[in-house]
C-alpha cells in the first residue's frame, strides 16, 4: 500500500454533535489534486478531484482491490467496499491514519514504554515509565526483562522501528 501515487496531508477535524467532521487534502507528488471531506453526520466521505486529474484518479481507483476492513462486532467478516472510489479513499485514509499513529507512538516512546497487553482492544495502549536506556537500543536491550516482569505484554513499540512482538 505504501507505493500509492497519492498521499493525504493537512487533516483538520472538528467534533460535532453528531460525530467528527474532517477535511484532508489529496496530493499526487507535491501537487494538491483534491480534497476529501466528511460533515460528521454519518454520511459518506465526499471527494473532489481537480478536473485535470480525474482520469488518472479514476483509473487508479479502478485498479484497486475492494477494501476490506478489519472484523468488528457489527461486521464479523469485515466490511467490504466494492465501489472503486470508496475503496481508494479507504486505502488512503488507512495509510494516513497508520502514519499518524506511528508518529504519535514514536513521540510517546521517547520518554515512556508503549506496550499492548494480550487481548487488548485495537489501538489501546499501556504507557508507563520504566527504567530504560537511551533511545531505541535501550528499549531493545530491555525487552527480555520487560516481557519477564510483565507477562501480559504482547508487544512493545520501538522508536523508528515499530512493534516488537513477544517471542
Amino acid at each position: 500500500m505504501s507505493d500509492f501515487p497519492y498521499t493525504l496531508k493537512g487533516m483538520k477535524e472538528l467534533n460535532t454533535s453528531d460525530g467528527t467532521a474532517f477535511t484532508v487534502n489529496i496530493y499526487r507528488g507535491k501537487k494538491k489534486i483534491g480534497t476529501i471531506e466528511n460533515d460528521g453526520r454519518g454520511g459518506a466521505d465526499m471527494v473532489w478531484i481537480d478536473q485535470a486529474e480525474q482520469a488518472a484518479w479514476s483509473a487508479w481507483s479502478k485498479s484497486l482491490e475492494p477494501f476490506r476492513s478489519a472484523p468488528t462486532t457489527y461486521f464479523p467478516e469485515g466490511l467490504v467496499l466494492n465501489h472503486p472510489e470508496e475503496s481508494a479513499v479507504a486505502y488512503l485514509m488507512h495509510v494516513f491514519e497508520d502514519a499518524e499513529e506511528a508518529r504519535w507512538l514514536d513521540r510517546q516512546s521517547k520518554t515512556k514504554i508503549v506496550a499492548v497487553a494480550k487481548a487488548a482492544p485495537e489501538r489501546q495502549y499501556t504507557l508507563f515509565h520504566y527504567n530504560k536506556g537511551e533511545g531505541p537500543a535501550g528499549t531493545q536491550a530491555l525487552l527480555p526483562q520487560l516481557f519477564s516482569d510483565f507477562p501480559k505484554i504482547q508487544k512493545v513499540w520501538i522508536v523508528g522501528e515499530g512493534w516488537v512482538q513477544r517471542s
